[in-house]
């Protein structure tokens, strides 16, 4: 148990000094009203890759008239950060129906990667009659340390109800 309680602690030590690898996502909550006409409203998520952040954000059957990535100042303020231009229609072959949908990637700041970690970018779209504002927010994904509890605490099972199976595998007589 020792030696358990040291080998955690040292995966907690390590993984605090790992720097993130990979893929950062986001999500993007756009709470309100439904669209006219559509039946829901938009939804988004990003991602962070090194310094390249991409959005992709599904309007329904209604075009927006502009959509903005913004962050939020000190005051609670919005500011535009980029404007989002490249929107794609998809008209499906079945029912010949239009589905709108935006989608862009830009390099970002070191400055600009701290605020939008911190929760501090929202997206906003503009549908003429309505507005809707959605919060980036990174996706929680488990740490280092988590899985590396989760594999030992797996490990520490095995080691006993594998031995008890293989002995009792050892001295039962096969059915004959």
């Amino acid at each position: 148990m020792k030696r358990l309680t040291i080998s955690l602690l040292l995966a907690w030590l390590v993984q605090s000094s790992l720097p993130a690898q990979g893929v950062i996502n986001f999500t993007m909550d756009f709470p309100g009203a439904p669209l006219p006409p559509a039946i829901g409203i938009p939804y988004g998520a990003a991602g962070l890759s090194g310094n390249t952040f991409s959005v992709g954000i599904l309007l329904g059957p209604s075009e927006a008239t502009y959509a903005w990535i913004l962050e939020q100042g000190n005051g609670g303020s919005l500011t535009p950060v980029f404007q989002i231009t490249d929107e794609n229609l998809s008209i499906s072959p079945i029912t010949g129906g239009g589905f709108y949908s935006l989608g862009q990637s830009w390099e970002l700041t070191d400055a600009q990667i701290q605020n939008l970690l911190a929760g501090q970018w929202f997206a906003e779209i503009d549908f003429g009659a309505d507005t809707h504002l959605g919060q980036i927010t990174a996706t929680p994904e488990p740490s280092v340390a988590a899985l590396f509890v989760i594999v030992c605490f797996g490990l520490r099972i095995f080691r006993y109800i594998l031995p008890a199976t293989i002995i009792e595998m050892r001295t039962t007589p096969p059915n004959q």
